[in-house]
């Protein structure tokens, strides 16, 4: 009978720890008597004086007390198996008796002498046991979800019971037939069950992190310590936690439980691309991550400076395909596209504690040189000199200019070799000028030299006032 069974409801947990007498039983044998420091029983009815007025307790309030309940604070886990003795319940019923495997009550007192010496467990050290502790470590995601039972706490309170949809307890043992045969999760197989681990998923970043809550102090607890708690072990001194664990690459799996890593590139783009008007080009490169990866490429206009997302679009006839893919692919390429730079930007959503991965700098270059047949040099930012795209890549070329008379006006070895090089219509050899060596509008003649032994490059350009 319960009133000679120091483990009334055989969960290996002595009576006197879920009755909320514990701390009265110094010595741990189950009961509180002589050999107990402390201990008096001036009025002689053989129990102890200061646990008289102990009131019975019920943590989850579903009327049967914790000494009764195997299931203490609902959350879908047994009591045996947060008591620490989990291992000792063989067949998985939530109790230790002679249905399990190498039980023995030698000493007749109704508990397994295998479960006595086991001192109940305090994961998160608030001085909440396990057993009655909503959330075992403090990471601000139930034990109920960490156990692996979430979908049956339909109202989001830590708890499955009679708020709950579709809840049962037909055998009256105070849990949840449902949540009775779920195995406890253990995701990185550490031997340490998730509703005990700060990192469930072993990746190195914290559960309370990938759950999307916050950690100020970046001790694995949600909020900033010391925390503050209520009765059932719940952080309320958070401004975050206890909602739906993120699933940040929408995979249906939590973050918390999907181990991660941060993206690293194991092959680059090429770093020069060279093209002919028309052609096709293809960037591509391979990032390795434990995670799902995301990417998304992007243009730079100013050699890297800043930089824009591309998309999928078709500019000056050039479709391009493959913005958010590791590879990017350019059909039908325009000159116009010249020296743009670009670069693959890798992210893992799903493992906060990495960063965005950039990708080493890839450009396109257009193989075949473009002369504009036109420029004006009138200060207002757009085509105020002479720029020959493509000339850069001919170091040893030789630039001349010529007025309708024939007359030379301007020459430069390595031209377009940097921007002060080019051609801002103004002469640099001796001939006449209107000011400060500006020539006047007019239509030029020019011969290109590229300085590979070629027949030189010869045509006609307007210089526009």
């Amino acid at each position: 009978p319960d009133y000679l069974d120091i483990d009334s409801d055989n969960d290996g947990i002595f009576d006197v720890d879920e009755s909320g007498n514990g701390d009265l039983d110094t010595n741990n044998d189950g009961v509180i008597d002589l050999n107990d420091n402390g201990f008096n029983d001036t009025n002689n009815n053989g129990m102890a004086d200061s646990s008289e007025g102990s009131t019975q307790n019920d943590s989850d309030g579903d009327g049967l007390p914790d000494h009764l309940d195997l299931d203490s604070d609902n959350d879908g886990i047994y009591d045996v198996v947060e008591g620490g003795d989990g291992n000792q319940d063989t067949n998985g019923d939530g109790v230790v008796d002679v249905n399990d495997t190498g039980f023995v009550d030698n000493d007749n007192n109704g508990m397994a002498d295998n479960t006595e010496p086991t001192l109940p467990i305090d994961t998160d050290n608030d001085g909440i046991y396990d057993v009655v502790d909503l959330d075992s470590d403090n990471d601000g995601i139930y034990d109920v979800v960490e156990g692996g039972d979430g979908d049956l706490d339909t109202n989001g309170d830590g708890m499955i019971d009679a708020n709950d949809t579709n809840f049962i307890d037909a055998d009256n043992d105070g849990m949840a037939d449902n949540s009775e045969t779920t195995s406890i999760p253990d995701t990185d197989s550490d031997t340490v069950p998730d509703y005990m681990d700060l990192d469930s998923d072993g990746d190195g970043c914290s559960d309370v992190i990938e759950a999307g809550f916050n950690d100020d102090d970046d001790d694995g607890y949600l909020g900033l310590s010391p925390i503050v708690e209520d009765s059932l072990g719940v952080v309320v001194s958070g401004i975050d936690g206890y909602t739906l664990p993120a699933d940040n690459d929408n995979n249906g799996i939590p973050d918390f439980l999907e181990e991660g890593s941060q993206a690293i590139f194991v092959n680059q783009p090429a770093e020069i691309n060279i093209y002919n008007e028309g052609q096709s080009v293809i960037l591509t490169a391979d990032v390795s991550s434990l995670s799902n990866v995301i990417y998304q490429w992007q243009v730079s206009y100013d050699e890297g400076i800043t930089w824009v997302n591309v998309v999928d679009d078709t500019i000056n006839g050039t479709v391009i395909v493959g913005s958010n893919t590791n590879v990017l692919t350019f059909n039908n390429l325009d000159k116009s596209f010249d020296n743009n730079a670009y670069q693959l930007v890798a992210s893992t959503p799903s493992y906060p504690c990495g960063f965005d991965e950039p990708s080493e700098l890839a450009k396109l270059i257009l193989e075949e040189i473009f002369i504009p047949d036109g420029f004006s040099p009138n200060d207002d930012s757009r085509n105020d000199t002479w720029h020959i795209t493509g000339v850069d890549r001919f170091p040893n070329n030789h630039v001349e200019i010529y007025s309708r008379w024939e007359i030379k006006v301007f020459e430069k070895d390595g031209y377009g070799l940097s921007s002060n090089d080019e051609w801002d219509g103004t002469s640099n050899v001796n001939t006449f000028s209107i000011g400060n060596d500006k020539l006047p509008e007019g239509t030029y003649f020019y011969v290109i030299d590229l300085g590979e032994g070629n027949k030189p490059i010869k045509g006609y350009i307007y210089l526009r006032r």
